[in-house]
């Protein structure tokens, strides 16, 4: 996809055009194509290795993501790149990448180096977070990156939280929601495609979802009063993404986690809250 900003509205230009066309031309596509444009694929290696090659030729995984192990300098990076759009495909193929600064930063520091959001909310004005932001997407595209799986939507509600704490712009909902849209706005200003995350709130756990499934006990009065605020704002302000948290959370789904449940993807985040952009789960 490829938005544009025009009065503060995100407008994916082709989906516009004609998303009847659109969907379509992807129901034409044989399942096993289809259902490879639907994984985000990591893979071991700093070069285009056989098993990614079969994996983008024969799969049809058209979307790979970068993790720090693949990243080595700049030289390095520049020409994965090359590789990687060398490759034999049908759909444009698409690099993404997990940049929000400070602890999780896949750039060597030789390319960025960026603060937690948590400082630059600290440090800097919303204006100029955007400014930050901005340069940081057109350092991604021009390596290549076309997707930034930033900005952090959570309130850092828990002070033991083990996995969000700085990635978090502050522990005042509205606060955070204005320094993680000034990131999203900076991104998106260098045609870098942006994901809020981590629906509905990974704010307030204290277990690491990488290890183990946190469970949300906050209503679901308490949840409107914190975790959602800054992701109601992001659906009004048009992300074009949003990334689901694995996260039990009674209060919506007493038996499956967030990026599993039907009742919070589908019933909540698209039906109730009206969004309409891409949902993707965590890793």
């Amino acid at each position: 996809l490829r938005w544009t900003i025009e009065n503060d509205t995100v407008t994916a230009l082709h989906v516009t055009r004609n998303s009847e066309t659109l969907k379509q031309h992807v129901y034409a596509m044989p399942l096993k194509e289809r259902v490879g444009h639907l994984i985000v694929a990591g893979f071991e290696g700093t070069t285009v290795t056989p098993a990614l090659q079969q994996a983008v030729e024969e799969h049809f995984i058209s979307n790979v993501i970068l993790f720090s192990k693949n990243i080595t300098s700049d030289a390095q990076l520049r020409d994965f790149t090359t590789q990687f759009h060398a490759l034999a495909h049908n759909e444009p193929l698409s690099l993404s990448i997990d940049e929000e600064g400070g602890n999780v930063s896949r750039l060597p520091n030789e390319l960025a180096s960026i603060p937690t959001a948590a400082t630059l909310a600290q440090r800097y004005s919303v204006d100029e977070v955007q400014q930050i932001a901005q340069h940081i997407g057109k350092a991604l595209a021009a390596y290549g990156s076309h997707v930034d799986f930033a900005p952090v939507m959570d309130v850092n509600s828990n002070p033991n939280n083990p996995v969000i704490g700085t990635r978090s712009f502050s522990s005042n909902p509205q606060t955070a929601a204005d320094y993680a849209l000034a990131f999203h706005r900076g991104l998106l200003a260098a045609n870098i495609t942006t994901s809020a995350k981590h629906f509905p709130g990974h704010g307030d756990t204290d277990v690491d979802s990488h290890l183990a499934l946190p469970v949300l006990q906050q209503s679901r009065q308490e949840l409107e009063q914190t975790e959602f605020i800054p992701f109601r704002r992001a659906i009004e302000a048009n992300v074009p993404m949003m990334m689901v948290g694995h996260l039990l959370v009674p209060a919506l789904d007493a038996e499956y986690p967030a990026s599993l449940s039907k009742k919070v993807m589908t019933d909540l985040l698209r039906n109730e809250f009206g969004y309409s952009g891409i949902i993707i789960t965590d890793d």
